[in-house]
């Protein structure tokens, strides 16, 4: 999500709204038939419009779960229970992250830091020194080194 801020605020614009009305009318609408239930009557259409939600929510969940299976193997379709029941809690994960992406641009992937100033700038602070690199070449450069290379073997 801190790429799709930068190179993209608009689509995470949208992410972020998204989620946050899913969210707010999911679990908002959850804790008013909670209450709702404990102080009198419960809400039925609610509780209807909760449930067609939640059960939308499950059957994509099952069909993700169905496609992980036949592309991925039968081992990856054994998941499908958590599949077909954590995708209000995925929404709200996915909301926390949309939201702590917005905090900072930086990104450290395989011990190098990227730091992204706009769409067209990324600038990298440092790189970690490569293993072999204390002065010395390793056996695996030195075996690269001395085999020649494309330019050297034409001439």
């Amino acid at each position: 999500m801190r790429i799709t801020w930068v190179y993209s605020p608009r689509v995470w614009r949208l992410a972020c709204v998204s989620h946050a009305l899913f969210n707010l009318a999911f679990w908002g609408g959850l804790l008013r038939l909670i209450v709702s239930s404990v102080t009198g009557t419960p809400n039925r259409s609610l509780a209807a419009l909760l449930a067609g939600v939640f059960l939308l929510g499950a059957f994509t969940g099952a069909m993700r779960a169905f496609v992980a299976a036949r592309l991925l193997g039968a081992r990856h379709g054994k998941k499908w229970l958590a599949y077909l029941s954590l995708g209000p809690v995925v929404s709200l994960v996915y909301l926390y992250n949309v939201i702590a992406s917005a905090k900072t641009t930086r990104i450290v992937w395989r011990g190098i830091g990227y730091d992204m100033v706009s769409p067209n700038e990324t600038v990298i602070p440092h790189r970690p020194a490569q293993r072999g690199q204390t002065g010395k070449v390793s056996k695996s450069r030195k075996r690269q080194s001395s085999a020649p290379s494309s330019s050297q073997s034409r001439n």
